[in-house]
């Protein structure tokens, strides 16, 4: 294997195993303890994991933050992409309820067929009807910009601590909103993503966006992740439809070249589950 390719699968290989390594030692000291009891969350450890680390490895290796798809630019132009995806996409969260009408959940089998059926053909519909959404030119984020991501964190952070024990609903939807949308796609679409892009490159187009493997790999990852970090099981069904999602994130955050966009759908699609689910 060439060089070129070598680096970025042995970087990522790298942090996938640092990312759980460091998850499994942070239970073991029940590091996340206090943390659930002062914002409901284990926030800090999220923070760490899923931002802190990859950055320090992109930092290290001399890249900027904006090849992660961190941008401070054309924030209208995301918000648009945003809230198109979410009105083709955000319908398929509807099969929730549905599927817990048949008996079933999203780590079974068949919810997570329905549900992974749901979120294809939602992922389809945007692409078929995002075509109009050109495109601007991207500049890689400058230290400045860096700054305004780490502010957000830290005033939702106390935005979550003051919100705990006056409504733990409000608290918990800046916590998904943040601390699941944005820190999860700066992982799986910011770098991992990124990096195997750097890798395999982009020779396939759909629907004038141009992607490559690292694409569908990053969602297999990110799918993986969710059964392999249940305690005492490990429901490889949740894979099925999570990967999925983690096409439609990918192909969102290809088509605009930043993370923005795809932070902005994946918090939304927790909106109805955190407001009418079972707690």
């Amino acid at each position: 294997m060439p060089m070129k390719r070598f680096v970025p699968l042995a970087e990522v290989a790298l942090v996938l195993i640092l990312f759980l390594v460091i998850r499994v030692a942070l239970k073991h000291a029940e590091f996340g303890d206090w943390q659930v009891s002062l914002f409901g969350r284990a926030l800090f450890s999220s923070g760490l994991l899923f931002f802190v680390l990859p950055l320090t490895v992109v930092l290290i290796s001399g890249r900027s933050p904006g090849s992660c798809g961190l941008t401070t630019e054309n924030l209208r132009y995301h918000s648009r992409a945003a809230l198109r995806a979410m009105a083709f996409v955000m319908p398929a969260t509807m099969l929730f309820p549905v599927i817990a009408f048949l008996g079933t959940n999203p780590r079974e089998w068949l919810g997570a067929s329905i549900l992974t059926v749901g979120f294809a053909v939602g992922g389809l519909l945007f692409a078929k009807n995002s075509r109009d959404l050109t495109r601007p030119d991207h500049s890689n984020l400058s230290w400045n910009g860096l700054s305004v991501y780490i502010v957000i964190l830290v005033v939702s952070l106390t935005a979550i601590y003051l919100l705990q024990p006056l409504s733990p609903l409000a608290a918990r939807l800046v916590s998904v909103l943040i601390f699941v949308g944005f820190l999860e796609e700066f992982f799986f679409r910011g770098y991992v993503q990124s990096r195997f892009n750097d890798c395999f490159g982009k020779p396939f187009v759909f629907k004038g966006v141009k992607f490559g493997l690292g694409m569908i790999l990053a969602a297999v990852v990110f799918g993986l992740m969710h059964p392999l970090t249940v305690e005492n099981e490990t429901p490889w069904a949740w894979a099925l439809w999570t990967t999925m999602g983690g096409l439609v994130f990918g192909f969102l955050r290809e088509k605009t070249g930043s993370v923005v966009a795809p932070a902005m759908l994946h918090g939304a699609i927790w909106i109805p589950g955190v407001l009418f689910g079972p707690g």
